[in-house]
């Protein structure tokens, strides 16, 4: 198990060549997401930043922050939703 040093920033260490996905699905005519499922079986960097890519994509619809949050609520604190 990785130790909390190892598991902070491992985003930053996994994205080699920033905006490089995209860029590749720009010149393909399509979006990211749309580039990235069609590349995630391939072998080699492109798919290894497709398969990234539709991990941190995953990561953002399903709620994750990256960020610590700010306080801890109980379930009776927890703020009403209107």
């Amino acid at each position: 198990m990785a130790s909390k040093d190892e598991s902070d920033g491992w985003i930053e260490h996994a994205i080699q060549h920033h905006g490089a996905l995209k860029a590749k699905a720009e010149n393909a005519g399509k979006s990211t997401q749309e580039y990235a499922e069609e590349h995630k079986t391939d072998g080699g960097v492109t798919g290894h930043q497709a398969r990234l890519g539709l991990t941190l994509m995953n990561m953002h619809h399903e709620g994750y922050s990256l960020e610590k949050p700010s306080k801890q609520f109980s379930t009776e604190e927890m703020p009403k939703s209107d």
